[in-house]
């Protein structure tokens, strides 16, 4: 791979992102996220309240699959193979997750300061730490959910203006 390969990868991922933040935070304020917002609080309140639950999961659930795949697309030809020990390796697949974990969920920009951070500290860890590596990881993701339930970014106290009741 060539670096003027590398680069196209990175503008078009850069892109895939840009676009994907976008519209997470235009479906976020419109009446289809109001209605994931309900279904995410209380899936039966939300269907009695009129919401198809159905069709709205499946529509998330595409939308959420077309941002992955063309990731995916565009990362395939940089690695022009697939093999098992990277498409089934646990790290790798619960990554995403740990990064939204981590950067704190309800905002759009919890996950993408999740992904930098965590990026940035796993290769910190893996080139300081290689024999440890998973284990400080794991440490400090039961750190962040015991101690910092909203992410990172709810320790600094932004939120989106609205008023939560805590239960």
């Amino acid at each position: 791979v060539t670096s003027s390969d590398e680069l196209s990868v990175y503008y078009t991922m850069v892109t895939i992102v840009a676009v994907s933040i976008a519209a997470a935070w235009g479906i976020g304020r419109s009446r289809y996220g109001l209605a994931l917002h309900g279904l995410g609080e209380s899936e039966t309140a939300a269907e009695h309240t009129g919401i198809n639950v159905t069709r709205h999961r499946i529509v998330f659930f595409a939308v959420s699959c077309f941002f992955m795949g063309m990731a995916g697309a565009v990362m395939a030809t940089k690695f022009t193979y697939i093999d098992p020990n990277s498409a089934f390796n646990p790290l790798i697949s619960f990554t995403p997750v740990l990064m939204s974990l981590f950067g704190g969920l309800g905002q759009v920009y919890g996950p993408a300061v999740g992904a930098v951070l965590l990026t940035f500290l796993s290769e910190v860890l893996l080139s300081r730490f290689p024999y440890f590596y998973t284990l400080i990881y794991g440490i400090i993701f039961v750190v962040v959910i015991l101690f910092l339930p909203k992410g990172l970014v709810g320790l600094i106290g932004i939120g989106s203006g609205r008023k939560t009741v805590e239960r």
